[in-house]
């Protein structure tokens, strides 16, 4: 027997809540000063999950030296964004779930199904 997984992805009793904060407005100068933009937040649902130790090992060195989980969602989420020579560049969201805040880190995962992304996040916060 096998399992519909997004039936579980769409089930309110998988998914969590949480708060992203993107920076929408990177800032401009102002008086010769730069002055940084405004963040914007939104709420989301979806269903969060620690890696496993395969998806573990194929995430980058410099992400596995801090928590991460896993976000599959409907909702659009934006990691760090490097500015074209002479603008700036934006970061990438930042999630409030559990206490904690959590930075997506690179572009969406390969994995789609019926709408759904996946999206690794990796904890502020130093420390496992």
């Amino acid at each position: 027997m096998s399992i519909n997984v997004t039936e579980l992805l769409a089930d309110p009793d998988f998914l969590d809540s949480f708060c992203v904060t993107r920076q929408t407005d990177p800032g401009s100068f102002v008086n010769g000063i730069w002055t940084p933009g405004e963040p914007t937040e939104y709420r989301f649902r979806g269903c969060i999950q620690t890696p496993s130790s395969g998806e573990w090992e194929s995430l980058p060195e410099s992400v596995r030296e801090r928590d991460a989980i896993l976000i599959y969602t409907k909702c659009e989420l934006q990691g760090e964004k490097r500015g074209e020579e002479g603008q700036p560049g934006y970061g990438g969201d930042i999630i409030a779930w559990r206490v904690r805040k959590w930075k997506i880190v690179g572009n969406p995962d390969s994995w789609q199904h019926r709408g759904y992304v996946k999206y690794v996040a990796v904890q502020l916060e130093a420390g496992r």
